[in-house]
């Protein structure tokens, strides 16, 4: 009987916990896009995925989850890097990596916009879209018929 020698029986121990955590880390986080409604307004924070902007957000609708870690009307904090006009009530539509119970410590339990491929996008209510447009119709009515009679 062949005896193994206890350094690689360690190594043999350390590559396999190492390929369990990260299918393991893998299966609880990933991509996610989702879009949803701010229940905080916009704040910064220095303990937030290593310094950013954040807020509260209801996933509404789920655009791409592929390992399921979001649900309808889970409240995730989403963080990104620059300053948005988010305030509660505003819609968003988020897409970004979704540390759910593992990872960095300032970015598990939230979504992390901060990249090239990741973003948020404060929406309008499109009841003001159509107020503006109204307004924008009224008044180059007003102006044609100033010119023309």
């Amino acid at each position: 009987m062949k005896r193994f020698s206890v350094p690689v029986v360690i190594l043999v121990a350390l590559v396999s916990l190492t390929v369990f955590f990260i299918v393991e880390v893998s299966a609880l986080n990933g991509e996610v896009k989702f879009r949803g409604v701010a229940t905080t307004d916009e704040a910064w924070g220095e303990s937030v995925c290593y310094g950013s902007y954040y807020c509260n957000v209801t996933v509404a609708e789920i655009l791409y989850d592929p390992n399921n870690t979001l649900s309808l009307e889970n409240v995730v904090t989403i963080c990104y890097n620059q300053s948005l006009p988010v305030e509660t009530g505003d819609e968003v539509e988020c897409c970004g990596y979704y540390w759910k119970e593992a990872g960095p410590m300032q970015c598990v339990g939230r979504v992390e916009c901060i990249g090239n491929d990741y973003y948020v996008i404060p929406e309008f209510p499109s009841f003001l879209i159509l107020l503006l447009f109204i307004i924008a119709t009224l008044l180059a009515v007003i102006v044609y018929r100033r010119k023309h009679f």
